[in-house]
């Protein structure tokens, strides 16, 4: 139970994180700021690994064949596929597409036989899509020519986040947590890197405010070392799928702030489709649940 109120702190720190991030998006293109956030988490997560004397993985092939390919696929990768097909589809769009994560990490692990299925869990998955999907306004969905490249990219940014869930599993318990996700962070920050290299010079001249200042520490440090190790410590613990299903807890949270701090409408099909998706994601996990 611990593990499952865990999972829904990340889903707040993600949530809170859509704010934070459009405020520092207004100086920095999307590229570059997940370059700055990325390199400075791993920086800040392998200091904070060495002080604690954690113990340090073995640098040899076995370690680095694997947390390569799932740095890109979690974060470097993923992250990419997301940024470009956002520019180039609706935001409507994406956030429907989005929706398909814990979709793909179930079929994923349904077909490699790493987990096995039954009529509750299907049954609970299938509930929280549908409260999501009415969440996002599926109406406003509109798959067209023009967006259509912009949808892809997304969806391949959906699988790739997916993939990571499924492989990163028995990888993460192999070591020591702190430093694997320290590691995962450079690698992704290296990798925007050499996107960015020749355009670093952009960053002279630019002055932030407090605010500012405040929203990128908060989502350097909240929002992606804090995020990323907790998601890894219940990876290592739980099902990949149980795990990807939270994710349908984010545009609750995101509604929530957006009502609190903005005064924005809560109607009542917010209130129906937030149902469904608490209650999808109780039945998906009710054997755990019963247990405890």
């Amino acid at each position: 139970m611990k593990l499952y109120l865990l999972l829904v702190l990340i889903q707040v720190l993600f949530g809170v994180n859509f704010s934070a991030s459009k405020l520092i998006l207004f100086k920095l293109d999307p590229f570059m700021w997940s370059n700055i956030r990325f390199l400075s988490a791993g920086l800040i997560l392998g200091a904070f690994s060495f002080i604690l004397r954690r113990p340090h993985p073995k640098l040899d092939r076995h370690f680095w064949l694997p947390l390569i390919p799932l740095s890109l696929l979690g974060m470097g990768l993923g992250q990419s596929l997301f940024l470009f097909g956002l520019k180039q589809t609706t935001s409507v769009n994406t956030a429907v597409i989005s929706t398909f994560i814990p979709l793909l990490t179930v079929l994923i692990v349904i077909l490699r036989g790493q987990e096995k299925m039954n009529v509750t869990k299907f049954l609970g998955i299938f509930i929280s899509f549908i409260g999501v999907v009415g969440l996002r306004k599926i109406e406003d969905f509109s798959l067209s020519s023009a967006t259509m490249m912009g949808d892809l990219f997304v969806l391949g940014g959906c699988l790739s986040f997916a993939i990571y869930l499924v492989f990163a599993k028995k990888f993460i318990v192999r070591y020591d947590n702190l430093w694997t996700t320290s590691y995962m962070f450079i690698v992704s920050g290296l990798f925007f890197l050499a996107f960015n290299f020749n355009r670093l010079h952009l960053l002279n001249g630019i002055e932030f405010t407090q605010i500012e200042l405040g929203c990128m520490i908060y989502s350097i440090i909240g929002a992606t070392v804090l995020t990323y190790f907790l998601n890894n410590i219940a990876l290592s613990k739980l099902e990949s799928s149980n795990v990807s299903l939270f994710v349908y807890i984010q545009p609750i949270i995101a509604f929530f702030f957006g009502w609190y701090f903005l005064g924005e409408k809560v109607d009542l099909r917010i209130l129906v489709c937030s149902v469904l998706i608490f209650q999808g994601i109780y039945l998906s996990n009710l054997k755990i649940f019963k247990s405890n």
